[in-house]
């Protein structure tokens, strides 16, 4: 899945509100309460909001400037934007 990390400060929704709920002690997971698609992951202790970049209505504006827990990828997606910077965790941009 691909991700885009907001800033806390400027994430929000323009809709309807997500179904939000504690996945682990340390993130709250919100998902679209109708078709149940992931919307965002909340780390609690990031300045960021990652949110799934397919629910965005304008995904095509976002520009990729990282890749990150490429160690966890799937084999299927090695080199994947080989381009970018690769890191194994979170950006150091967060």
């Amino acid at each position: 899945m691909t991700w885009v990390c907001f800033p806390r400060e400027s994430f929000s929704f323009t809709n309807e509100q997500p179904a939000v709920r504690r996945t682990s002690a340390e993130v709250h997971r919100a998902h679209c309460p109708d078709c149940g698609a992931q919307i965002y992951m909340d780390y609690q202790d990031s300045s960021t909001i990652d949110v799934s970049i397919g629910t965005l209505d304008a995904a095509d504006a976002i520009q990729a400037l990282d890749n990150i827990w490429v160690s966890a990828r799937l084999p299927l997606l090695k080199g994947f934007d080989s381009d970018l910077p690769q890191h194994d965790g979170f950006s150091p941009r967060t």
